[in-house]
């Protein structure tokens, strides 16, 4: 399957892609709320930039961003991820106030501890 998203980003109400590849055609070809579930198959982004909501992995999911594209997800930390696992290719820049710096060359960083309920005293 392969398939493209072209529009005025009002149009879809969920992208489900189990197989295949959704290739974007323009910018802002999605709705900004429109959750984005991705199986073993390829959201293709190519120079394009978007806004969708929460983003799902359910398979051996990839999200490809060439030159220039730019995607935003909506906080996505309730959705349930058991047995998907993303793979980003092609540039990848980590933006937001709380994204961790990370680049395909690079290791992600390690998992900030639990913080403790109780302050840290003073000696």
């Amino acid at each position: 399957m392969q398939k493209s998203a072209v529009g005025g980003g009002t149009g879809y109400n969920s992208i489900i892609a189990g197989a295949g590849t959704i290739r974007l055609g323009a910018n802002n070809a999605l709705a900004d709320t429109s959750p984005v579930s991705i199986g073993s198959a390829t959201l293709d982004a190519a120079t394009f930039g978007d806004t969708m909501g929460t983003l799902d992995a359910t398979g051996a999911a990839t999200i490809n961003l060439g030159t220039g594209a730019k995607l935003a997800f909506a906080h996505s930390s309730a959705v349930n991820w058991t047995g998907g696992t993303l793979k980003l290719t092609g540039t990848f820049v980590s933006g937001g106030p709380n994204a961790p710096s990370v680049s395909p060359s690079a290791p992600a960083p390690a998992a900030s501890p639990t913080p403790s309920r109780n302050p840290p005293t003073s000696v």
